[in-house]
């Protein structure tokens, strides 16, 4: 089996956030498709695993924000492509809690 699966195993996950696969016009980003994107493997994940809800959150425009963020704190371009990533699913995670947030009333 993957490792992703295995870690999901190993450590008891309840729920997994996973960025949306749509482009700002509401296809499917063919990025994500090259990076890794299963659709088959999320759906295997929904149907397979009762005890793991999967929810799926928009992150179209993260990327955008997270650099926006690098460059406004003066990180030097080169230096730019270490981060971006880890602050646009930092993005993903937050819209994902005030989605929660929302939802109880808060």
């Amino acid at each position: 089996m993957d490792k992703k699966f295995d870690d999901t195993m190993k450590f008891n996950i309840q729920k997994e956030t996973v960025q949306s696969p749509k482009e700002i016009l509401n296809k499917v980003c063919e990025a994500l498709e090259a990076k890794g994107y299963n659709p088959i493997y999320m759906d295997f994940m929904k149907k397979n695993l009762d005890d793991i809800e999967v929810v799926y959150v928009d992150e179209r425009l993260t990327t955008v924000s997270a650099t926006r963020v690098l460059i406004d704190t003066n990180v030097r371009r080169e230096n730019r492509k270490k981060y971006v990533d880890s602050i646009a699913a930092n993005y993903i995670l937050r819209t994902y809690l005030d989605m929660q947030r929302g939802k109880n009333g808060e």
